[in-house]
């Protein structure tokens, strides 16, 4: 049995979290039950693909892409079965009835769901399957650095976001499973975590009632081998009190990206954003004063957004001292509210990005240089090349080659900060990529 893949975001070999984090699983359970990945298309009997399909010309571009592979199948002697997985399949539930050699794995732990589809047994997912699904190391290998994705889907309402409008329920993993695995994942040499989410914000909302990513904090900081962890996906509408309490208090948690997307109050009220920008500087300011590093996201394009909203978006990065770590690029859709809004054409939105990268290019730079001190302390994560790659209190941008570095064990911790060691990176997908 041989399968090839086709992972991908918006047309490019990038993904999300999420979606790194299921490829790798599904790797590790290719390599556990003896099958191998085809090196041509003749030898393949499944390809998995999945993409971004959300927006009507994606998905029509997506959809021209499959029949592409549907017209393959038999070409030459070929003969595969389509595997149309994650967040695409939820667009095109029906593919699978017309074609019986197109098979739509809407499931949520799409990985361990298509081994057992391919190896033809009943499927059998188990809280281990759902848990390793949502975790992504960041070195092959090693879980010295990992990933975990602990919620999916929102309740909130942006205007601009896809998770209220396309049937997305809030998911969390259950508490007690995700501490247990965590803990363990300490235990065996993990010592940093990076906790991502639809929006981190309201991990338990579903469980218990009420947000508890506080309580998970507090509780694995208690692990004396963690050495530290960090928060992406934050968002300002959704900060409570304990949670804010223990960011700032937390000798842990060292890294909050907190998401922005504007410093307009009046772009922020039509992307339905629920708080202003008054209110997210009063967070930034607290989780500051703590000692924290935050980064955040912006976005670029949206409708009614001018370049002056783009200026003070600009400007209050550079008095806050926070980076843009990310531009995501509106995309629009007749299933979004704010497509109510006249658009910008596509040629316009890549000027506004272009505006956003090149202003910011060197307010980041600064930014990041300024705290390079925040890299003391750093986790050794990877090697190559005679170089050791580290994170530390801001995103991973510092490799150094010093001999004495070289020669440590991954998940040595260098107590001084590198002092020439940021290097060029790609930190930004889509269409902005920043380099330093």
């Amino acid at each position: 049995m041989k399968v090839a893949m086709i992972i991908e975001a918006d047309g490019k070999k990038v993904t999300c979290p999420s979606a790194a984090a299921q490829m790798a699983y599904f790797e590790k359970l290719l390599i556990e039950n003896g099958i191998e990945k085809a090196e041509n298309p003749e030898d393949m009997d499944y390809l998995i693909y999945s993409s971004c399909g959300f927006d009507g010309k994606t998905l029509e571009r997506v959809c021209d892409k499959i029949k592409a592979f549907t017209m393959l199948q038999g070409f030459n002697g070929t003969h595969y079965k389509l595997m149309i997985v994650g967040c695409l399949a939820k667009m095109l539930k029906d593919v699978g009835k017309y074609n019986e050699d197109v098979i739509v794995v809407d499931d949520p732990v799409w990985s361990k769901a298509a081994i057992d589809i391919i190896l033809n047994r009943e499927k059998n997912i188990l809280p281990k399957d759902i848990l390793e699904s949502k975790t992504k190391t960041y070195w092959y290998g090693n879980d010295v650095l990992i990933a975990v994705n602990i919620v999916d889907g929102c309740i909130n309402k942006c205007s601009f976001c896809k998770h209220n409008y396309m049937g997305s329920n809030l998911s969390s993993i259950p508490y007690n499973d995700l501490l247990n695995f965590l803990k363990n994942k300490i235990k065996n040499g993990t010592k940093v975590i990076d906790f991502h989410g639809d929006c981190l914000n309201l991990y338990g909302i579903d469980l218990e009632g009420k947000p508890i990513l506080h309580k998970l904090l507090h509780e694995l900081s208690k692990e004396k081998d963690l050495a530290f962890m960090s928060l992406a996906e934050v968002t300002a509408q959704n900060m409570y009190p304990e949670l804010l309490e223990e960011i700032k208090n937390n000798p842990k948690i060292r890294r909050v990206t907190l998401q922005l997307e504007s410093a307009s109050n009046e772009v922020l009220k039509n992307m339905n954003r629920c708080h202003t920008i008054e209110k997210y500087d009063d967070i930034a300011t607290t989780i500051q004063n703590g000692g924290k590093f935050i980064d955040t996201v912006l976005m670029s394009g949206f409708p009614k957004e001018t370049y002056k909203d783009l200026d003070d978006t600009i400007s209050y990065l550079k008095k806050r001292g926070i980076p843009a770590l990310q531009i995501c690029q509106y995309v629009d859709s007749n299933l979004l509210p704010s497509h109510k809004f006249e658009q910008y054409s596509y040629k316009e939105k890549v000027e506004h990005t272009k505006y956003l990268r090149e202003k910011l290019k060197d307010i980041n730079l600064q930014i990041y240089r300024k705290n390079i001190w925040r890299m003391s302390n750093s986790v050794i994560y990877g090697k190559k090349d005679n170089k050791v790659f580290m994170v530390g209190g801001m995103p991973k941008f510092a490799y150094s080659d010093s001999l004495k570095h070289v020669n440590l064990e991954l998940g040595s911790v260098i107590e001084e900060a590198p002092k020439t060691y940021i290097k060029s990176a790609r930190v930004a997908k889509r269409k902005s990529i920043y380099k330093y």
